[in-house]
């Protein structure tokens, strides 16, 4: 794994999630939609706004992912 890769990936092992009732998912299921949304020039640049495009995302990688009591 190069060096820039290795540093996102401890960044998101130490991302701070609530975990009063359990993991709650919803930021690494953001930052996976955003990343996605990059991928598909969604977002074309460093400005992140919600849309319905990055909601359907999110919404769809909830459903894909998550499988707690957490609500979307």
């Amino acid at each position: 794994m190069n060096e820039a890769l290795n540093k996102y990936v401890k960044k998101f092992r130490k991302l701070r999630v609530d975990r009063s009732h359990g993991v709650a998912p919803h930021k690494p299921i953001l930052l996976l939609s955003i990343i996605q949304a990059y991928e598909l020039s969604i977002l074309i640049d460093e400005h992140i706004y919600i849309s319905t495009e990055l909601v359907a995302l999110f919404k769809n990688n909830w459903s894909a992912f998550v499988s707690t009591n957490h609500d979307c």
